[in-house]
């Protein structure tokens, strides 16, 4: 039972994770500065928080590196 509720923790953090890197990549640093002090506290929660931000963020910058990866169909 622990290994479940691990794994649905682990997931809800890179979800979380996915999504600051979401909002930190499409708003203005004007918009994003009332939110600081929250991402930082999240990251500060726990230091798998902070592993899967930088995953996160990796993706991100891996996927923005891709030529025209936008436009591809998985469907």
């Amino acid at each position: 039972m622990g290994n479940d509720t691990d794994r649905m923790d682990e997931r809800r953090i890179a979800e979380e994770a996915s999504a600051w890197v979401s909002r930190l990549t499409t708003r203005t640093r004007t918009d994003l500065e009332s939110e600081y002090g929250d991402f930082f506290a999240w990251l500060k929660t726990s230091p798998v928080h902070v592993r899967e931000f930088l995953i996160a963020s990796a993706i991100d910058q891996a996927l923005d590196s891709l030529p025209d990866w936008q436009r591809l169909k998985l469907d």
